[in-house]
């Protein structure tokens, strides 16, 4: 394990026969926002799933702080007429040879009007419980107008050919409720409904 804690995890999985395979999502399906992040992968009844998270501006950090920038190490660099910071989720699905066979971003039809200007659900999970598909995320959106985070679990699954989201069930905070953001809940997929969560 010493290998992994000072050589990072993809240099650990490649000593192992492990691979790398890029994920080119086409222009029709990201338009002209092409910032990708935060893969989540699961088998799902014998498909390989990809959730990437699509966003309309890049994250700027300053390496050891060899580069910096006037407003500090890390900033959102986000288009001049829009300056929310937007996330698309975008379900992948890859064949045996882990080549993209096709990408849709998920038609979240439960959004409402956003109240903060991080919109969409965040860092979302791919997973299944019970037979059923879910994302679940963060959503600083729609609980007030200072970014407030919950954990928000929304099923999908694909109908009428396209990506979509069924349900969405925010989680509240352990105790009280009365934290200001969560974020980067992971579910624990022998145990339905059970989280590890960061703090």
């Amino acid at each position: 394990m010493h290998d992994l804690h000072t050589g990072g995890l993809a240099n650990y999985a490649l000593k192992r026969g492990g691979s790398l395979h890029p994920i080119c999502i086409p222009t029709e399906v990201l338009g002209n926002e092409t910032g990708i992040m935060n893969p989540s992968i699961f088998l799902h009844k014998g498909k390989i799933l990809v959730n990437v998270r699509h966003v309309n501006y890049i994250l700027y950090h300053s390496e050891g702080k060899q580069f910096p920038h006037q407003w500090g190490p890390l900033v959102y660099v986000h288009p001049e007429t829009d300056v929310t910071l937007r996330t698309h989720n975008v379900i992948c699905e890859l064949d045996k040879n882990m080549n993209l066979a096709n990408a849709q971003r998920i038609n979240m039809v439960l959004d409402t009007e956003p109240t903060w200007n991080f919109i969409g659900l965040e860092d979302a999970r791919l997973f299944s419980w019970d037979d059923k598909l879910f994302l679940c995320g963060v959503r600083r959106d729609c609980y007030d107008n200072k970014g407030k985070g919950r954990m928000e679990m929304c099923h999908i699954d694909f109908v009428d050919g396209e990506w979509k989201e069924l349900s969405r069930h925010p989680i509240p905070a352990p105790g009280d409720d009365g934290s200001y953001c969560e974020k980067n809940w992971m579910p624990i997929l022998h145990m339905p409904y059970h989280f590890v969560k960061w703090s």
